[in-house]
């Protein structure tokens, strides 16, 4: 399929082009082939009407919010109000926004559609500075004459297909604090100059994970993506990203939830679809189902415990599962990534800290661990972190190395607390779901479709599975103890890591031992059947939270 990019601009010139990314996608490798660079609007109108099949993402927004649309009463479709703005001229058009702000109250002039909120994206009606309410009135009636298929505000059967993309959700991926675009400087010596050579070298293996696709660019493509400081080439490839992620969710809506204001139009990304998150679409619905059935788990704990590999570990907490205490299901403050603040069950999201024997084995071996990056650059912490890290890790010299393994070992065996620590090199984590009662203590790993991570920041072979073996070993203080990771399909062996790499600190009995408590993976629908939950009734996508920062009043 042919993928397009577009890098949009009001006023293309020679000196500041619309450029146009090509690209070929074939499977999921998005090839760049070149780079077109349109002086004008003309030549925008006319790169719309090539002949299809083709899908191309635009850097502009197509709509308006639909709080300014009612309130400006326009008319309500896309069409209407697109062919209303056209007629109004563009010196009319900026002087009917500039007099809507003006009787509004701070913090109310410019407002935002929802896709806006999802993405962390300006304003449709900004006129000043990114002057994306004028990018809109060029670009929105220019899509209105074309006879392509513009998603979601003006779908059609057309083979040529038009997707709002927002180039600096890509970035953000690829890089979220370093700056990529400087319109003063050029050349390859440049920082930002460097932050684009990181991206570019990065799109391959770093984009897998979001968008599903690998990146590969033509040469020319690839030194004018580096070389251009206004960061416009890199962000029509960006735009391709984004087009070529909406080609592969066709068979649903091109990446547009169906119930968004179509009027207002989408912008297409991973960020902006509802969550399949398996904590809130899974592990918290099933267990809440459970724990309301019977709080204690004596009529349904053996159930999930039967389902699993046999085993003597599995076989004896299945005999004696015990009484889960009522202080599990009492609710607390959390902020959830998706949903916001909320109130959550103790036993959900249940922090636990990671093990100290782990902790002294990578000071005692900093050989094996990898200095994180961020962007571009080695990760800078504090100067007092930074300083006693950069000697455990050999940069100051053997005596120094010597001094701050001794500082750490004493630190990791003294300390009440791992918290915020130099020698910390492995963070708390929490677990899905935390099954604690008299006898036993049950992680719940839940997962969709989703791998089981691998990898922490400093030792990247650390399993999310080795992790929370450990976490539910120190949890049990003698009692039973097992980990559970529950799917919709069954993981590949090698997503559950090399306990020969994770838990290299533990002599080879002792691992054996550990990884023997691993009581097997289970479906779920094979643990709803069992237990009597409704998996057909569980929810398959929630929607995003919307920042609180960005709700406006009437």
């Amino acid at each position: 399929m042919r993928i397009f990019g577009v890098d949009f601009t009001s006023r293309p010139s020679f000196a500041k082009p619309i450029v146009c990314a090509w690209c070929e996608m074939d499977g999921q490798r998005l090839v760049v082939e070149r780079l077109e660079r349109l002086t004008s609007l003309e030549a925008f109108s006319q790169w719309l009407s090539r002949p299809g099949p083709w899908v191309g993402g635009v850097d502009f927004p197509f709509g308006q919010p639909r709080r300014l649309i009612q309130n400006l009463r326009w008319p309500e479709s896309w069409s209407g109000y697109v062919a209303n703005v056209r007629s109004l001229g563009r010196d009319g058009f900026k002087t009917v926004l500039e007099e809507y702000k003006r009787e509004r109250p701070d913090g109310d002039r410019e407002h935002l559609r929802l896709t806006d909120r999802l993405a962390g994206a300006q304003s449709p009606s900004k006129l000043y500075g990114v002057p994306v309410g004028v990018m809109f009135f060029e670009g929105a009636p220019r899509l209105l004459q074309s006879t392509a298929s513009i998603v979601p505000v003006r779908p059609t059967a057309s083979d040529q297909v038009v997707v709002e993309a927002y180039p600096a959700l890509v970035a953000r991926a690829l890089d979220d604090r370093q700056k990529y675009k400087d319109a003063e400087a050029g050349g390859a010596g440049t920082e930002s100059a460097r932050v684009r050579a990181y991206m570019v070298e990065s799109m391959r293996r770093r984009l897998l994970g979001r968008y599903g696709i690998t990146v590969e660019l033509a040469e020319d493509c690839r030194r004018a993506c580096i070389e251009d400081a206004s960061g416009d080439s890199i962000d029509a490839v960006f735009a391709a990203v984004q087009a070529a992620w909406a080609w592969t969710n066709r068979e649903t809506g091109l990446g547009v939830p169906e119930d968004c204001d179509r009027g207002e139009g989408w912008i297409v990304d991973p960020i902006t679809q509802p969550s399949r998150n398996s904590s809130i679409t899974r592990v918290r619905p099933v267990f809440r189902q459970l724990l309301a059935a019977d709080p204690t788990g004596a009529a349904w704990l053996p159930k999930v415990l039967r389902l699993l590999d046999p085993g003597p570990v599995a076989a004896s907490m299945a005999a004696d599962p015990g009484r889960l205490g009522p202080q599990w299901v009492q609710r607390r403050p959390y902020k959830d990534p998706v949903l916001g603040k909320i109130e959550l069950e103790a036993c959900f999201e249940y922090p636990v800290l990671p093990g100290r024997a782990f902790l002294r084995w990578l000071v005692e071996h900093p050989e094996h661990m990898e200095w994180p990056t961020h962007g571009v650059s080695p990760r800078a912490f504090g100067k007092t972190t930074q300083d006693w890290r950069e000697k455990l890790t050999g940069r100051k010299g053997e005596a120094d190395r010597a001094e701050a393994i001794r500082t750490a070992v004493r630190g990791i065996d003294g300390n009440a607390s791992t918290s915020g620590k130099w020698w910390t090199f492995e963070g708390a984590t929490e677990v899905d779901c935390c099954l604690q009662t008299d006898t036993l203590v049950l992680l719940i790993e839940g997962k969709r479709t989703e791998r089981l991570s691998g990898g922490t920041e400093w030792y990247p072979g650390r399993n999310q599975l080795h992790r929370n073996l450990e976490a539910a070993r120190d949890l049990a203080k003698g009692r039973a103890y097992g980990v559970v990771v529950v799917g919709e399909d069954r993981p590949a062996e090698a997503d559950f890591g090399d306990p020969a790499v994770g838990l290299r600190h533990l002599a080879p009995a002792e691992r054996a031992n550990l990884m023997a408590h691993y009581l097997g993976f289970v479906t779920w629908r094979q643990l709803c059947r069992e237990t009597g939950v409704d998996y057909d009734a569980l929810p398959s996508r929630v929607a995003r939270r919307v920042p609180r920062r960005d709700a406006q009043a009437e």
